[in-house]
């Protein structure tokens, strides 16, 4: 009997395939980094904190212009950002696990995190967080959410993923329910004064290969056993086979920008 992994032993799954995971994720809306740096108000000069800054895919978008601090402690996923980002302004990585990490007093405008807070334990993430920031510091949480439409042929993918364990779809509410869920538990911290909610629609085209490439990097996948693994490739071959070869897949990237309370450490 396989024994569970521990929290800390789920959130490397990514570094293990560390250049199929740079090769197959989603990145991120421009208009996300926009408004993240626009809501935040930071300057150029202004340091930015980034919490599983895994293969740099969120830090591309802003090392050019600002200073940063890197956390991640997958060592495989650091070398490719680090191979990954031209010419940033400067950067220095930690490659342990953000909760570990001292910050030695040290404090920042903005602390993003894509992707990635959720691995860090409940009772710690936002107390951290918080003091890690300025007052009157910004952050700035993402995630890619992906959509069930309800289509015939959307939720027989969406069933074959869940029965293989492989790949959540939600529906339109679900995404509803969990981004409140999520909202709610930012509030309830009580670290913030207010959290800035923005949805980006996007859409991303899959193949056969590029969407098995995907879940290839997931813990699911990776825990299926080789007669599982031969039965889930053919049944979503089939499924690739009658969707004419693609999947147009609905994404909600969702934004959490959230302003620390003046009453939090």
């Amino acid at each position: 009997m396989k024994l569970a992994l521990t929290l800390e032993e789920q959130s490397l799954q990514f570094d293990r395939c560390a250049k199929l995971y740079d090769k197959y994720c989603t990145t991120y809306p421009l208009d996300l980094i926009d408004e993240i740096i626009k809501k935040s108000k930071i300057q150029p000069g202004d340091e930015i904190l980034e919490i599983g800054s895994g293969n740099g895919e969120a830090t591309q978008f802003f090392a050019q212009d600002y200073p940063m601090v890197c956390i991640e402690p997958g060592a495989s996923l650091v070398e490719i950002c680090k191979g990954k980002l031209i010419k940033p302004k400067k950067i220095s990585y930690y490659i342990e696990r953000f909760e570990n990490w001292n910050n030695e007093g040290k404090r920042f405008k903005l602390i993003i995190s894509g992707q990635a807070l959720h691995w860090v334990p409940l009772g710690l993430r936002y107390v951290k967080v918080s003091q890690s920031l300025n007052h009157g510091g910004y952050m700035g949480l993402f995630w890619n959410m992906y959509l069930n439409d309800e289509t015939e042929l959307c939720n027989d993918l969406s069933n074959l993923c869940k029965q293989y364990n492989v790949l959540t779809f939600k529906t339109e509410q679900q995404v509803n329910n969990q981004i409140k869920a999520f909202e709610q538990e930012i509030i309830h911290s009580g670290q913030f004064s207010e959290t800035n909610l923005n949805i980006f629609p996007w859409q991303k085209r899959y193949t056969f290969d590029t969407f098995l490439g995907f879940l290839k990097t997931g813990l699911g996948y990776q825990n299926l056993n080789v007669e599982h693994t031969n039965l889930f490739n053919d049944e979503l071959k089939r499924w690739f086979d009658l969707s004419n070869g693609f999947l147009d897949l609905k994404i909600h990237c969702v934004l959490y920008l959230s302003k620390k309370a003046d009453k939090s450490l």
